[in-house]
């Protein structure tokens, strides 16, 4: 694991509202530049919710690792999640 990894995987266990607002400020990139489209999903019990779904571009792959602990899946669907 580099140190990277690590500092980052670290940070976002000591202090995840600092993680968290890395984390917003992606997510605000990309609605700031027009990369989200909704999405509506309906639960078992007939209510529903709507999202924002994430659109990154090639353009946007050093912002998304920014985010991800190491290149592992599961990693990647830390921050997907």
């Amino acid at each position: 694991m580099s140190v990277e990894v690590a500092t980052l995987e670290s940070e976002a266990r000591v202090n995840p509202g600092a993680f968290a607002a890395r984390v917003r400020e992606a997510a605000q990139s990309l609605v700031a530049s027009g990369k989200v489209v909704p999405g509506l999903t309906v639960g078992a019990d007939g209510n529903a919710r709507s999202w924002w779904w994430p659109l990154p571009s090639v353009t946007d792959r050093a912002l998304i690792a920014s985010l991800c602990f190491d290149g592992s899946i599961a990693s990647q669907r830390r921050v997907a999640d």
